[in-house]
This record gives C-alpha cells, sequence and structure tokens, in this order.
C-alpha cells in the first residue's frame, strides 16, 4: 500500500491524540494481514505532538499502560475545566463533554475519541505537517 501511495504521490498522515482506541483498531496482526501505516502525527494531551512510525502503546490492553492511562485521564477532566481560562473561552467544554471525561475515568480512551480533542489538537498543537512537507521539499531538491 505505501508503495502505491508513493507511486501516487500521495502525503497520509494518521492523526492519534493520546489514549484514543480507535486509531489503534483493528490491531496489527498479521493472521488478519492488517497492518496500519502512515506517518503516524501521535499529539499528548498537552497537545505535543511526535512525529512517529507507529503511535505508543500499541497493546491497548496492556497492564503496563494501566496506571498511566488512569492519571491522563484524570488529568483530561482537571484540563476540561482550567482549558478556557489557559488558552482562551473558545475552549469551553459543555456538560455532556464534561460527563463523557469522567467516563473515560472508568475507561480510559473512550473521552479521548471525541471530536474535541482532535478540533483542539489542530488548534492548539504543534504544527508538523509544514515540518514534514519541508523535509520532503528539501529531500527533493537534494535529489
Amino acid at each position: 500500500m505505501m508503495q502505491m501511495m508513493e507511486d501516487q504521490d500521495v502525503r497520509y498522515f494518521r492523526y492519534v491524540y493520546g489514549n484514543d482506541i480507535v486509531p489503534r483498531l483493528p490491531f496489527d496482526d498479521t493472521s488478519l494481514f492488517f497492518k496500519h501505516f502512515g506517518t503516524t502525527l501521535y499529539f499528548n494531551s498537552f497537545y505535543d505532538g511526535k512525529v512517529m512510525e507507529e503511535e505508543p502503546n500499541k497493546n491497548y490492553f496492556s497492564i503496563v499502560w494501566t496506571i498511566p492511562k488512569y492519571i491522563n485521564a484524570f488529568w483530561e477532566v482537571i484540563r476540561s475545566f482550567i482549558l478556557p481560562y489557559w488558552k482562551g473561552k473558545e475552549y469551553k467544554e459543555s456538560h455532556v463533554e464534561r460527563l463523557c471525561r469522567m467516563v473515560g475515568m472508568i475507561i480510559p480512551g473512550l473521552a479521548a475519541h471525541g471530536p474535541k480533542d482532535y478540533v483542539d489538537v489542530t488548534r492548539l498543537g504543534t504544527e508538523l505537517v509544514p515540518t514534514i512537507m519541508n523535509k520532503l521539499a528539501k529531500k527533493i531538491v537534494l535529489l
């Protein structure tokens, strides 16, 4: 698939926010012949981005990541109250969004799939796509 994308000069980026389980589904598995592809733009709950080959914590149900996921879910609830004061009134969350964050403390990763987080990533997150495009342009010029 990557070869086909390169042949057609298609640039594909996967945005992954925090502990969102959905971008990890289906899990990469050789028996199912499935593998995620494309450059992953991973953003944590502080909206700091990294360019990665694969998202961290590929095995979402790992015992090692259990405590960090719950701590992050707790931080996201706190952040939902302070973000409007920190970044502006337009970042205020509704009662439904805050309720989803509370549910996310029981099932971490569920609240991280909300569209608001992905919108906030594009507004507040590190600007990674232009950086990648500049590197690709420099590589093409060097060829």
